[in-house]
């Protein structure tokens, strides 16, 4: 929000702070996307909003909804309890013509290895099959089925068009 010298002084605000004639902005102005930094962590992307490389996977499952291989997609629609005080978000859920659904983390060129744990966890300990999806500039997507030793029996039939 965006006040003016006057409407910052009906307000009470100190009169040292309205030495410049510019426009206050409060901190509630919400007009860019604020990027969260965790303490101790890299900055971050707000949840509930895909960063780029989600973005582009999430247009080519666009594309596949329009040729009627998925029926819908949802981002970062459910989480997954994994331990005590664990719990895992997966990037995007897919919901098959058949009624089918599967979770897919999409990542970039790096992966950090607790990422990789709880997804492997996840697919070990949910009945879905689990999917991770890495983008490289030169060679695009790669998409592999995580391994499930009590759920592998589960056939998923999708054919990616990405």
């Amino acid at each position: 929000m965006r006040l003016t010298i006057a409407q910052a002084r009906a307000l009470g605000i100190d009169e040292r702070y309205l030495t410049d004639l510019k426009p206050i902005v409060l901190p509630d102005d919400t007009t860019k996307s604020k990027v969260i930094a965790a303490k101790g962590k890299t900055n971050r992307q707000p949840s509930g909003k895909p960063n780029k490389t989600e973005q582009r996977f999430i247009r080519g499952l666009d594309f596949m909804k329009a040729k009627g291989a998925i029926r819908e997609w949802a981002f970062e629609p459910e989480k997954f309890r994994l331990a005590d005080r664990t719990w895992y978000c997966p990037d995007i859920r897919i919901t098959l013509p058949t009624g089918q659904n599967l979770f897919v983390e999409v990542k970039g060129g790096f992966i950090r290895d607790d990422a990789i744990v709880k997804l492997k966890v996840a697919a070990e300990s949910h009945p879905y099959p689990f999917f991770l999806a890495v983008y490289q500039k030169k060679d695009g997507w790669t998409i592999t089925r995580m391994p499930s030793r009590q759920f592998g029996w589960i056939a998923v039939d999708v054919e990616w068009a990405i």
